[in-house]
């Protein structure tokens, strides 16, 4: 059942003893909605735990450091997921039996896999939904939930830059400012901060771009061993994706990679012409206009050159 705000809100008063699941592969906003939320329901007296099953990018320490010193050992009998457009996406933390209470989404192409779900499709981030249901409860936006939040909506807007950026999503900006959170920490960590062995791994990566259809098609290939002669963490392949689209003349980026447990995840990233969400949704995945991934088995170089050919669809002229 699709729900709103003031309904979810009414539901979350009533919850207690909840895990809030965070989407495979966390991302800032998953990881941002996750620990606002835990904060702001911890601080109406309810016990809330946190649960994903992968781990949380080191990045993030400056949020899953304070959850890991005051979190609380219990059996939850309430389940929340947090921008998660499907069941599949939370991955194996939860039995294909057990019941997701309510889902808060801004994917369009969300499922309705919860017995509630609140799906803004037009927020440029979860955590702007998030952030409405916190006010809501009247709890009030200190330094931690004011980072979380703001962890969230800059990191869906690729620090406000991305086309889904939206006005809400720099009042809510603005507005989190006089939480006292450190801006200028978040932002050097969150967007300026590189690794040497990120480094390593770029410079691998971009080795291997390859360019299709009359050079519209700009594919990257980080394999394995990529990660292991660099160092580099699955984390780092935040920063990679974005890399094939930003080329002048490219409508689509793809960036393939293979991950620990020998799958082939594909991230998609275009430019108007072309949804992702569709592009993706053909694979089994989802996400935004701009930007979407799927994961899926098989040979990289057959999986390459199907999705290669499904892209070449979109961008032929009808």
């Amino acid at each position: 059942m699709k729900i709103d705000v003031p309904s979810a809100v009414v539901i979350l008063k009533e919850l207690d003893n909840i895990q809030i699941l965070m989407h495979r592969n966390p991302d800032g906003d998953t990881i941002g909605c996750a620990f606002a939320l835990w904060a702001a329901l911890s601080s109406l007296n309810k016990t809330v735990s946190i649960g994903c099953c992968d781990a949380i990018p080191g990045m993030y320490n400056y949020l899953s450091e304070y959850y890991e010193n005051n979190k609380s050992s219990f059996i939850p009998s309430n389940i929340v997921s947090v921008d998660s457009g499907s069941r599949s996406q939370l991955g194996s933390i939860i039995d294909a039996d057990t019941e997701i209470i309510l889902s808060i989404d801004h994917h369009g192409s969300n499922t309705l896999y919860a017995a509630n779900n609140v799906v803004e499709a037009a927020y440029a981030s979860c955590a702007e939904i998030v952030y409405e249901i916190i006010l809501k409860l009247y709890v009030e936006i200190d330094s931690y939930i004011g980072s979380a939040i703001y962890t969230g909506v800059s990191t869906d807007t690729g620090c406000f830059k991305y086309r889904n950026t939206t006005s809400n999503a720099h009042i809510v900006a603005a507005e989190l400012l006089k939480s006292g959170m450190n801006l200028g920490f978040l932002n050097r960590v969150l967007f300026e901060s590189k690794t040497k062995e990120f480094l390593k791994l770029q410079q691998m990566a971009l080795s291997s771009l390859k360019f299709y259809y009359d050079d519209k098609i700009a594919v990257t290939t980080v394999t394995r061993e990529m990660f292991i002669i660099s160092g580099a963490s699955d984390e780092d392949m935040t920063n990679i994706s974005p890399i094939s689209r930003a080329i002048e003349g490219v409508e689509v980026g793809l960036t393939f990679r293979q991950t620990p447990k020998g799958t082939i995840k594909c991230s998609v990233r275009s430019s108007p012409l072309v949804d992702a969400s569709e592009v993706c949704r053909l694979f089994g995945g989802g996400g935004h206009h701009g930007s979407a991934a799927f994961e899926c088995s098989g040979d990289m170089g057959d999986i390459q050159a199907k999705t290669i050919a499904t892209v070449i669809e979109f961008l032929r002229p009808k």
